[in-house]
């Protein structure tokens, strides 16, 4: 009987031993190559589905962004409507007297036409007694029809002379040369948090629009809208779709005082200057908002309602089964792959086996028997 072909593995063949021969193996080789390619091509996957979901993500909050921004300048500038109102009927009745101006606010729909207005005000101008040339305002009446006149601001009550408050001062001085609309600095209420901004318009003897300042003549008058911010602003977060936080800075005033609205309120919570302040906001935008003549900084933030709209984990997902299916790939390889060498020794065993056989037969002269043990 021959010896067999195919000798056991020692038992005590080291587990160094064995790797190496596994990696001498040609099978092992395609099959990591293919396990490799196939990571590769999930991790593009997976860059792709994340930077397409980070392109819709950041396109819709631009959209979402845009249309809040659109909206807060227009609740800002709303309420100069009312006051170019107020000043063509000033300009059909030069002499405005109280009870017209009462009239004509009372006509108005104050809460519903101008959301946050506390009031509409008139000043009448009288010349400085220090300089004839220039003019004081001192506020003759203020009129509301559904809120109470005891919320203005001090300074802005009846007989308070607007030029001694600070934040009227840049906004009266761009009334007189524009003749336009003009919104002042932020007024805060020294017993509450509450924001507002006056929007001033100047009336002139003989009217504004299209004249020049020598021929609108002397400035008779002076109209105000108060706006209080908390109200008017939190109405365009209320806006179908929004899901968005925002603040509203006033970039002219030192850093400490620049925040004059929060939705949220999640600044005051945070340290002044903390980087730490959008850490957990995804996207975060900043746009310049300009409102009779001054400028404000909006700056809008995704909210975890608007993140939760975008599954964060799909990406992850994408590359789990990319490598999932990559794998089984290669494995299903690997074992097609050592099966054919598998088979080729064992061909090439019979074929030595065989001719081993043939070279007994043919140099010896005695009979030759072979026996299978499976046999």
């Amino acid at each position: 009987m021959l010896p067999s072909a195919f000798p056991a593995p020692s038992a005590k063949l080291s587990v160094w031993r064995q790797a190496k021969r596994i990696l001498r193996s040609p099978w092992i080789w395609g099959a990591l190559v293919v396990l490799a390619a196939g990571l590769g091509l999930s991790v593009t996957a997976m860059r792709l589905t994340q930077l397409s979901m980070e392109a819709r993500m950041r396109a819709d909050f631009e959209r979402q962004a845009q249309r809040l921004s659109d909206e807060v300048q227009r609740r800002l500038i709303l309420p100069g409507y009312g006051l170019l109102g107020a000043r063509g009927a000033a300009a059909a009745n030069p002499a405005m007297s109280a009870e017209s101006f009462h009239r004509y606010v009372a006509s108005r729909d104050l809460v519903r036409e101008f959301p946050g207005v506390l009031a509409l005000g008139w000043a009448d101008s009288s010349p400085s007694l220090s300089n004839g040339a220039a003019s004081i305002f001192r506020v003759r009446q203020q009129e509301s029809n559904g809120a109470a006149l005891d919320a203005l601001p001090v300074s802005l009550q009846a007989g308070a002379e607007l030029h001694q408050e600070p934040a009227l001062q840049d906004a009266l001085r761009r009334a007189l040369l524009t003749g336009a609309l003009s919104l002042s600095r932020p007024l805060r209420a020294k017993e509450s948090d509450a924001v507002s901004l006056v929007l001033l318009l100047p009336v002139f003897e003989r009217g504004a629009a299209g004249l020049s300042a020598d021929q609108r003549g002397a400035c008779v008058g002076m109209l105000m809208a108060t706006l209080q911010l908390d109200v008017a602003l939190r109405e365009a977060f209320k806006l179908p779709g929004a899901l968005l936080d925002f603040e509203l800075f006033d970039n002219a005033l030192p850093p400490a005082d620049a925040l004059v609205f929060d939705l949220d309120q999640h600044l005051k919570r945070q340290p002044l200057g903390a980087k730490e302040r959008y850490a957990e906001r995804l996207l975060r935008s900043e746009r310049r908002i300009e409102v009779g003549g001054h400028l404000l900084m909006l700056v809008t933030s995704s909210t975890a309602a608007f993140e939760a709209g975008y599954d964060q984990t799909l990406p992850g997902r994408v590359m789990a089964f990319g490598a999932l299916l990559s794998g089984l790939l290669a494995a299903v390889l690997g074992l097609l792959l050592s099966g054919r060498q598998r088979a080729r020794h064992l061909a090439q065993h019979m074929t030595r086996d065989h001719e081993r056989l043939a070279l007994i037969v043919r140099t010896t002269q005695h009979t030759v028997l072979r026996a299978d043990g499976q046999q």
